[in-house]
């Protein structure tokens, strides 16, 4: 297998290190590669982190997030700083938000981000060279997802109560607006794109397949079956993604 499929691959939704996963993922990360100062993007109501991990490695762990009504509902005992993360930079800098982050992760957020390449600007700014910025995020080249961005946001909002009853969008798993702004399937022009904006890619994985059709079980296999049928032919129909980037120890931030 050559480097670039390394980096760049497709995989089964069903591997998907997200959602319920994505904790066991970042905490492995973290000690594995010995990180201290963490943020959590757009962590807002639910840091993905708990208090009990964030203390025993002894973090630096902030939660940043653009709504002070999402901060709030976050457990009081978090680092938490109101702030537009692709806001100019002079205006970033004068929040005075530290520049040595060794780990900055988000997730179900990059797609929220309409101005997506200032955001990644900011994260260079913010990480010190060598560390990682890690995204877990949805791209819709799938018929849900594609749906979603077609019609009003009332009634993409009414669908997902119907698909996914258990979902709190009254709460910490409130649904907003999606721009899906270089949020693509793994390809040679996003990583270029990210080269750009002063990162090496180290790892981008496209997840094939989705559990939207979970209530209708005939469909739901259906769906499974093209699911398949799309990874054996390599089509880069992707419902979730996992980006994994390196600040450049120089050049651009």
């Amino acid at each position: 297998m050559s480097r670039e499929q390394v980096k760049r691959k497709l995989d089964d939704t069903e591997n998907f290190p997200g959602w319920e996963r994505a904790s066991d993922y970042l905490k492995h990360l973290i000690a594995e590669n010995d990180l201290r100062v963490v943020g959590d993007i757009g962590g807002g109501a639910h840091p993905m982190l708990d208090a009990d991990f964030v203390s025993r490695r002894k973090l630096a762990y902030t939660v940043f997030d653009i709504a002070r009504e999402e901060l709030d509902k976050a457990p009081p005992q978090y680092d938490k700083v109101r702030i537009d993360i692709s806001c100019r930079a002079a205006d970033f800098e004068a929040k005075k938000v530290r520049r040595d982050f060794d780990l900055l992760f988000s997730h179900m957020f990059l797609e929220h981000i309409e101005k997506s390449e200032q955001a990644h600007r900011n994260f260079a700014l913010m990480l010190k060279p060598g560390g990682l910025s890690v995204h877990f995020y949805p791209s819709p080249n799938n018929f849900p997802l594609t749906l979603n961005r077609m019609i009003p946001e009332s009634l993409s909002t009414g669908i997902v109560r119907r698909l996914q009853a258990n979902r709190d969008l009254d709460g910490i798993q409130g649904k907003f607006k999606a721009f899906y702004k270089n949020c693509g399937a793994p390809s040679a022009r996003l990583e270029q794109k990210f080269e750009s904006l002063g990162f090496d890619l180290v790892q981008h994985v496209g997840y094939v397949g989705h559990h939207y059709y979970k209530r209708i079980p005939p469909v739901a296999a259906l769906e499974k079956q093209l699911r398949a049928m799309l990874l054996k032919m390599q089509v880069p129909m992707t419902t979730y993604n996992l980006l994994v980037l390196r600040k450049k120890s120089h050049g651009a931030e």
